[in-house]
C-alpha cells in the first residue's frame, strides 16, 4: 500500500495521543479509521527552515480529534504523518511550540483559526505543511522622577484591531515590573501596540462596612460564616477610604499638598492621543520601550448618585479619560464605591477632563491570540460583584483571538450615567450624577405555526448586542427564555433591562433542534429579524421571536480563478444581497460568513437562514477584507448570487477576484 512505503522513508518520534481538555464532539463521531492519510512539514515562517519538536495536532471540525494518534512530534526535519484515517472534509491542523505562535494549516477567516483539508479512501494528502512565526515582545524600564525603578508596577499593552469596519481599541496582557523597574511583554503577535502604565484610585465611600463589600447575609452570620477584612486603605478627612496596595502608592505630599501619578502612555503622555505607536513586526523584540512616571497635584471630585433609595449603596461607579470610554476594568482614572446616601469620592486624581460612567456591565474588547499564555489580571474595584459574574465571548467580525469581556460592575439597579466632568486642581464638590432608566426588551419565543418544541426547549441567554459594535456601550443579556408550545400564551420569556441607548440586534446562544430564527417582529409594527433595534430613547420594545425548525439551507461549490482552473487557496464569502444588511450587524452577523475553501478548493457554508445572498471567493491575503461594505460592494460585481429557501441546498461555484 502506498501509506505504508512513504511511511518507511521516515521514522517519528513517540507520539500522543490524548484527547484536548474539554473537546468534547458536537457531532457523532467520525469513524475511528480508515485508509486515508495526511502529512506535511512545519517550517519558520521568517527563514522558510524546518522546525523540530512542534506538536502536531489533528482534528475533525465540530467533532474534535481523529484517529488512534491526533497528536503528533515533528522529526528533525519538521515532517509529520497521520495515516489510518477515514475519508472527510473538515480536517485541520494546529501545531504548537515554545518560542512560536500557534500554527495552522492554509489561512483562516470567519472565525476558523486555518484552513480545511479533504481526502478520500485510499488517499494520501501530502501537503498539510504549516508555517509557524515567531511572537514579538515588547519590554522596557518604568522609573519614576527621581530615577529610581518603579517596583511592582503593572504595564500593559493596548491593540489596535478591526471589527467590522472599524479600528477598535482592544485590552492586551498585562504584566509587572521586577526589582529593576523592567518589564518584558511576550508572545504578541504582528499588530500595532500603545504601551500604557495603568493606575486606579479605588475609593470607598465611608458608610460602606466590610459586610457591604463582603456580600455576606445576615443569615449567612447567624450560620457561622465570618465576614472577610475589608482591604487595606487610608481614611481620609472626609471619611472617603483610599484603597492601598493595588496599584503603586502615590508619592508623598509637597507642602501639605497631596501629589499623584496619572496613567500614562509610551513616551511619557497622559493622554491616548498623544501615545506613540509601536508598529511590531513577525519575531520582533522592541526593547527600549520606556516610560518615565511624573507625580503632579491631585485633586478630587465628591458629590451624590441620584437613583432609587436603598438601592444605590455599593454600586460601583467609574472616571474614565477622554479617549478610553470604551474600555474595561483597569482602564479608569478611578473608581469610587456609593455609599447608604448615594455619597461618592473620587480621590488622589489628576486633573483633566473625565467622563464618570456607571452602568451594570463594564465591557471592553480584548487580544490576546496567543493560546496557552497566561496573563496577569488588573485589580478590581473591592465588593463581592467588582471581581464576579462575568465572561467572554467570542467575534466572528475582528481577527481570531479578539472577544468582548464583560464583568458586572457591582449595580444593583437598571438605570445608567455616562456624564462629562471637567476637573482642574481646585477640587470639584457637590457633583450630582443622575441616574437614567435604561430601556427594556422584553420577549415571547415561540414556535412556527404552533409546531411542538423539541424536549430541550431552550438553554441559553438573549444578548442585545451594539449594532456598530462598540461593546462600549455595553452588552445586555436575559436569563434562560423557554420556548412556548402550541397553545400556550404567556406575556413575557425573556426580559433584558437596563439598556443603554444606542441601536441593538439580538443574538441566542443556544436554540433548541439546530433551529433557527424565522422572524423578530416589534410591538411597533418593525421588522427586526435583519434590521437593528432603536433603543436611543430609552424606550421598552416587545418583540415576538419565532424560531423555525425547518432544515436549514446550505451552498456548496468550488472556487475557480479567472482562467476557470480551481484555486485551491482562497477564501469563499457569503454575503446578503441586501445593502443595508453589510453593517450595523453587531459583533457575530448572521448572514455574513466567510471560511477558507479546502484543500481541493471546495467550500460548503451550513446551517443558514433563508434569503438571497451573493457568494463570492477572495484571494487569502485579502481574508479580513469581508466585513467591509465598500469592498462587499465591489465583490458583488463578480459574485454570483444564490436565492436560498429552508432546506435548500444549492450549487454554485464562485469566481476568486481581488478587491481593492
Amino acid at each position: 500500500m502506498v501509506v505504508a512505503a512513504c511511511l518507511a522513508a521516515f521514522s517519528l518520534p513517540a507520539l500522543l495521543a490524548q484527547q484536548p481538555t474539554g473537546a468534547a464532539p458536537q457531532q457523532p463521531p467520525v469513524p475511528a479509521e480508515g485508509t486515508a492519510a495526511i502529512s506535511g512539514v512545519v517550517t519558520d515562517a521568517t527563514t522558510n527552515q524546518p522546525i523540530p519538536g512542534v506538536m502536531v495536532y489533528l482534528g475533525f471540525q465540530g467533532r474534535g480529534a481523529v484517529g488512534r494518534l491526533s497528536r503528533q512530534i515533528s522529526d528533525g526535519k519538521g515532517r509529520f504523518v497521520f495515516t489510518d484515517l477515514p475519508a472527510g472534509d473538515l480536517y485541520f491542523i494546529n501545531a504548537s511550540k515554545f518560542g512560536y505562535l500557534e500554527g495552522h494549516f492554509g489561512v483562516g477567516a470567519g472565525g476558523l483559526l486555518g484552513g480545511l483539508m479533504r481526502v478520500t479512501d485510499g488517499q494520501w494528502f501530502a501537503e498539510a505543511n504549516v508555517t509557524m512565526q515567531r511572537p514579538g515582545s515588547i519590554s522596557g524600564r518604568i522609573v519614576d522622577e527621581r530615577g529610581d525603578p518603579a517596583v511592582g508596577a503593572f504595564v500593559r499593552v493596548l491593540a489596535r484591531i478591526k471589527v467590522g469596519r472599524q479600528l477598535r481599541l482592544s485590552a492586551g496582557p498585562v504584566t509587572k515590573t521586577d526589582d529593576r523597574g523592567m518589564y518584558h511583554i511576550a508572545q504578541l503577535p504582528p499588530g500595532r501596540y500603545l504601551v500604557q502604565v495603568p493606575q486606579v484610585q479605588a475609593s470607598l465611600a465611608g458608610s460602606i462596612t466590610a459586610q457591604d463589600l463582603s456580600g455576606v447575609t445576615a443569615e449567612q452570620i447567624a450560620a457561622g460564616r465570618t465576614v472577610p477584612d475589608p482591604p487595606v486603605s487610608l481614611t481620609l478627612a472626609d471619611g472617603t477610604r483610599l484603597i492601598v496596595g493595588g496599584y503603586l502608592p502615590p508619592p508623598p505630599p509637597v507642602n501639605g499638598r497631596p501629589y499623584t501619578y496619572p496613567p500614562v502612555f509610551h513616551p511619557g503622555v497622559t493622554s491616548i492621543t498623544s501615545a506613540g505607536s509601536i508598529d511590531l513586526r513577525a519575531g520582533e523584540d522592541r526593547p527600549g520601550i520606556n516610560i518615565a512616571l511624573r507625580s503632579v497635584p491631585a485633586t478630587s471630585i465628591s458629590g451624590v448618585v441620584e437613583g432609587p433609595a436603598g438601592l444605590i449603596a455599593g454600586t460601583h461607579i467609574r472616571l474614565l479619560a477622554d479617549g478610553l470610554e470604551g474600555m474595561g476594568n483597569g482602564s479608569e482614572v478611578a473608581t469610587a464605591t456609593v455609599g447608604s446616601e448615594g455619597r461618592f469620592s473620587f480621590v488622589n486624581i489628576p486633573a483633566g477632563s473625565y467622563t464618570i460612567d456607571v452602568r451594570r456591565t463594564v465591557t471592553e474588547f480584548q487580544y490576546r491570540p496567543s493560546i496557552g499564555v497566561t496573563s496577569l489580571s488588573l485589580p478590581y474595584p473591592p465588593g463581592p460583584t467588582g471581581a464576579g459574574g462575568g465572561g467572554t465571548m467570542g467575534i466572528l467580525a475582528a481577527p481570531s483571538g479578539t472577544s468582548a469581556a464583560y464583568r458586572n460592575s457591582g449595580s444593583n439597579v437598571a438605570l445608567f450615567a455616562q456624564q462629562k466632568v471637567t476637573v482642574d486642581t481646585r477640587p470639584l464638590t457637590d457633583l450630582v450624577v443622575m441616574l437614567k432608566r435604561g430601556g427594556t426588551i422584553r420577549g415571547r419565543m415561540a414556535m412556527e405555526n404552533g409546531e411542538t418544541p423539541p424536549p430541550m426547549q431552550f438553554a441559553g441567554s438573549v444578548t442585545a448586542e451594539p449594532a456598530d459594535a462598540n461593546v462600549g456601550n455595553g452588552l445586555f443579556q436575559s436569563g434562560s427564555p423557554r420556548l412556548l408550545a402550541a397553545g400556550e400564551s404567556v406575556p413575557t420569556t425573556f426580559e433584558i433591562q437596563g439598556v443603554a441607548p444606542g441601536h441593538y440586534v439580538l443574538r441566542f446562544s443556544i436554540l433548541p433542534g439546530d433551529g433557527a430564527i424565522k422572524s423578530i417582529q416589534g410591538d411597533d409594527g418593525a421588522d427586526y429579524t435583519v434590521k437593528p433595534i432603536d433603543m436611543t430613547s430609552g424606550r421598552d420594545c416587545d418583540v415576538v421571536v419565532t424560531v423555525t425548525l425547518a432544515k436549514r439551507p446550505e451552498v456548496s461549490g468550488m472556487a475557480l480563478d479567472a482562467n476557470g482552473s480551481v484555486s485551491k487557496n482562497a477564501i469563499a464569502i457569503l454575503f446578503p444581497v441586501d445593502r443595508e444588511q453589510w453593517s450595523n450587524y453587531g459583533l457575530n452577523p448572521t448572514r455574513l460568513r466567510a471560511l477558507p475553501v479546502n484543500s481541493t478548493g471546495a467550500y460548503r457554508f451550513q446551517s443558514l437562514v433563508a434569503g438571497d445572498y451573493y457568494v463570492a471567493g477572495l484571494p487569502p491575503d485579502q481574508a479580513d477584507a469581508w466585513p467591509d461594505p465598500e469592498k462587499l460592494a465591489q465583490l458583488a460585481l463578480s459574485a454570483k448570487r444564490v436565492k436560498l429557501n429552508w432546506g435548500d441546498v444549492a450549487r454554485q461555484d464562485i469566481v476568486v477576484a481581488r478587491v481593492k
